[in-house]
């Protein structure tokens, strides 16, 4: 059996990374350059798959940059193709336009404050106001929303996190109105969620046209105790529990989390509507869950059980990211669960079992347990 001892990135270390990167970044003045120069020093510091590399302190921004990092690299080694050309050259722009944002951020928040309002938001913007919570920012995110509609889901994700009353309204008119189901949904949980003004409106908004939106009001406001699990209810649900794994701080927490989840996933969320916004949301929290307390809280055999079931069942879409908290949680936790496994605490089904078949790839033969 292998447990090889995984390299992490401290938070630091990651500073360095990024003052390296913005270095050579200065030095170009176009796209292509800038960023092969960038992939070719990430490559050796890091190595030909940044986005595999483990953080000692991941958080979603953290993450996020080192994702960017990982989709420079693998563009910049592409094979050119002249047919493609301006496709390709477009990526490269928006690779290039969201690299300057996180590099900026390194700066320090002032600086990226200054750069904020002399170009226009973006993803990762919405991504880092929400994590830094950057309440001042929360008009310029409004008024962005109506703005740029292709970033409305991305700027109302960040707005729910924020509890202000002058939100309430918004959250209101976009729940009510004409918009996307998804967005719809995003605004119920900013409804539900404002403890610092009770919303009395559910009964308007259940007369909604969508019967999964009303299904989900009916959820919301405990009309109804057997309503079925919708696309809705389980969107709402699944982000629910992203914004409470952003704040665990106690194994308690982790250990509510992780029977929360497996609710989640005893649905079959294939056949389910807004599935790829609830497969989304269920990838933040596997990166939510790359803390220390969650580390912890699996030293204890009965969770640790509860884990693997959990990790057997989540999509496979989304396995990859199972791998990353494994390797995350280092070679006690891993040696943990090989133990359970070969001892028949756990039972896998050895031909469809992805968890199986992870570990057998890392080395694990029950035999020389």
């Amino acid at each position: 059996m292998r447990n090889e001892k995984i390299d992490m990135i401290s938070a630091e270390g990651l500073r360095e990374i990024a003052a390296a990167c913005l270095g050579r970044f200065e030095e170009h003045d176009s796209p292509r350059p800038a960023l092969a120069a960038v992939a070719g020093l990430v490559s050796d510091m890091i190595g030909p798959r940044p986005g595999r590399a483990v953080l000692e302190r991941p958080d979603p921004v953290s993450m996020a940059f080192l994702e960017l990092l990982d989709q420079i690299v693998f563009e910049i080694g592409e094979p050119a193709d002249t047919e493609g050309l301006r496709v390709e050259e477009y990526i490269l722009g928006d690779l290039y336009r969201r690299l300057d944002v996180f590099l900026c951020l390194n700066r320090g928040i002032e600086p990226y404050r200054a750069g904020l309002h002399s170009r226009v938001i973006t993803a990762d913007d919405a991504l880092i106001i929400r994590h830094y919570s950057l309440d001042d920012l929360i008009p310029t995110l409004m008024s962005e929303f109506f703005e740029q509609p292709h970033l409305r889901f991305p700027i109302l994700h960040a707005l729910i996190s924020f509890r202000t009353d002058d939100l309430v309204g918004f959250y209101y008119e976009i729940a009510r109105g004409e918009y996307e189901t998804e967005l719809r949904v995003l605004a119920a949980i900013g409804l539900n969620g404002n403890d610092t003004v009770r919303f009395d409106g559910w009964d308007m908004l259940r007369a909604s046209a969508d019967p999964d939106f009303s299904a989900l009001i009916c959820h919301v406001s405990g009309v109804d105790g057997g309503v079925p699990a919708s696309g809705c209810v389980l969107l709402f649900r699944v982000i629910e529990i992203e914004l409470a794994a952003g704040r665990m701080e106690n194994p308690a927490d982790c250990r509510a989390m992780l029977f929360a989840l497996h609710d989640i996933l005893r649905h079959d969320l294939e056949s389910v509507s807004l599935k790829s916004r609830i497969y989304e949301s269920l990838s933040r929290i596997l990166g939510l869950m790359q803390c220390d307390c969650m580390r912890g809280l699996l030293l204890d055999g009965e969770n640790l059980r509860h884990f693997i079931y959990l990790a057997d069942g989540v999509p496979a879409e989304l396995f990859e990211r199972v791998s990353r908290l494994l390797e995350f949680f280092g070679a006690e936790v891993m040696a943990a669960m090989e133990r359970l496994v070969a001892g028949g605490s756990v039972h896998l089904d050895r031909r469809n079992s992805r968890l199986s078949a992870y570990l057998m790839s890392m080395g694990f033969d029950p035999l020389l347990l």
